[in-house]
């Protein structure tokens, strides 16, 4: 499930949970572009994720306890830097927890993170439904989100990650939002942790064909996967993934690498039109 959720993450520019699980035959870490082209309005959302189990490779800041006993139902911690004005975001959620119970112990963490992560968050609300609850805080944005960034990255990330990981800064020199995931089951502690960068931009109109190019997006000139998605069968868990929608029909011209032609191609793209196409 863990594995499976972070690939949801992959393919769309909205907030999703990371469900921990564990899979011995999966890699120690997970990392995924997803980008999301609307013909139809002319918007693009990308985004450039990774994740792990793995506490060497992932985690969260130093002070930050999240083995106390009083997490034991919390299910995610959910962290989304935004540059000013806009206001940054902390969200808690619980399964099994009255809202009060819930408020207190995400209080009592709150002190820890505003220290670890350098953000003034304060209470904004509790919510809940059915036998899940919510509890989201709000705080200043960041004056320079890359420098941010920067601070952060080797505080929560293996020196050595590389790979996908190396689009983040360059991302928030374009305007790319921050999040940052602890996610879990509930009753349990086994963390898994999720960095990403997302971003919202335009393609030009007009009825010719289109080039998306990935780097561009990106702001980076090349891409590799990290050392650490090598998984057991020797390829790397590291996908690209593009969609593309319209409520026209779309075309596919070409792309660059080429398709994939197995036995003697396994590294390019991989085409597949949707029948119908989404809306």
């Amino acid at each position: 499930m863990f594995w499976l959720f972070l690939l949801m993450i992959a393919v769309g520019c909205t907030r999703v949970s990371v469900v921990n699980a564990s899979n011995g035959d999966s890699p120690e870490l997970m990392e995924n572009i997803g980008t999301n082209v609307d013909c139809t309005s002319a918007k693009v959302c990308i985004n450039s994720m990774v994740g792990s189990q793995n506490t060497t490779l992932m985690h969260f800041p130093s002070g930050v306890n999240l083995n106390d006993s009083s997490l034991v139902n919390a299910t995610s911690i959910w962290l989304h830097f935004l540059p000013v004005p806009l206001q940054s975001l902390l969200v808690y959620e619980f399964n099994n927890t009255d809202a009060a119970d819930a408020r207190a112990i995400a209080d009592t963490l709150t002190l820890t993170i505003n220290t670890a992560f350098q953000t003034t968050f304060t209470w904004n609300s509790t919510r809940t439904s059915d036998s899940i609850a919510n509890v989201t805080y709000t705080g200043p944005g960041k004056a320079n989100l890359t420098e941010y960034t920067e601070w952060l990255m080797p505080r929560c990330l293996a020196s050595d990650l590389r790979g996908f990981s190396l689009t983040f800064l360059p991302m928030t020199r374009l305007g790319a939002n921050l999040i940052v995931t602890a996610s879990k089951d509930s009753g349990g502690f086994e963390w898994g942790y999720m960095m990403m960068t997302t971003h919202l931009t335009w393609i030009p109109v007009g009825s010719n064909s289109h080039k998306i190019d990935i780097l561009d997006l990106l702001n980076v000139d090349s891409l590799e996967p990290s050392p650490y998605a090598l998984t057991p069968e020797g390829t790397y868990s590291s996908m690209v993934m593009l969609i593309i929608s319209s409520n026209e029909t779309v075309l596919y011209a070409g792309c660059e690498p080429g398709l994939i032609n197995p036995p003697t191609q396994f590294r390019g793209w991989m085409y597949q039109l949707l029948t119908p196409q989404p809306p």
